[in-house]
Formats: structure tokens, sequence, C-alpha cells
């Protein structure tokens, strides 16, 4: 089944197109790292990937991401330190719950 969760988010990134708005994969038991091939939905206002099984640092990809307003991240095994750009952004931002497990 780990294989077919990893496989679902590489589709998801993969065909992520620039004029996509809201990409909501919470509840879905993927597994592996935040893909960066994300940072191509430069119009993306909603990533929602919570209650996952998501593991390693959250990429730097937000200089990309310049519209992104909701980030739900929370519920995963995520490690590692924030990146900067995430909070250099200009539009305002809504981080939900507990990113980082230390």
């Amino acid at each position: 089944m780990q294989e077919r969760t990893e496989l679902e988010l590489a589709f998801a990134t993969q065909y992520c197109c620039t004029r996509l708005k809201d990409l909501n994969l919470g509840w879905n038991r993927l597994t592996g790292p935040i893909p960066p091939e994300l940072a191509q939905c430069v119009s993306l206002m909603s990533l929602k990937l919570h209650k996952n099984q998501l593991s390693g640092s959250v990429p730097d990809l937000f200089d990309s991401l310049t519209e992104l307003q909701d980030l739900f991240l929370q519920d995963n095994q995520l490690s590692g330190s924030l990146p900067l750009t995430l909070f250099k952004c200009t539009s305002q931002k809504r981080l939900c719950g507990t990113i980082i497990s230390f």
C-alpha cells in the first residue's frame, strides 16, 4: 500500500497545472517526502496535505508559491526546520496545526 500512496502524490504533483488554486490531499495516507514539484503550481492558494504520513523536511518551494494563503501540514511525520521563504511571502498566510515534530 505504501507504493500506491506515494504514486498518488507523485501523480498529483506531476500534473499540477499553473492554474490550480486548491490542492486538498488531506486524509489520504500519503507517504514519503513532500515533492518539490509542487513549486510548479504557481497559482496555488491552498495546499492541504494534513493527516497523512509524509516524512522528511518541508521543501523550500515558497518563493514560487506567492499566492499561497493556506498551508495545512499537521499530523504528518515531518522533521527539520521550516524554510525561511515561507515567512518572506507578502500575502497573508494561515498555517494550521503543529507542522514539525521534534
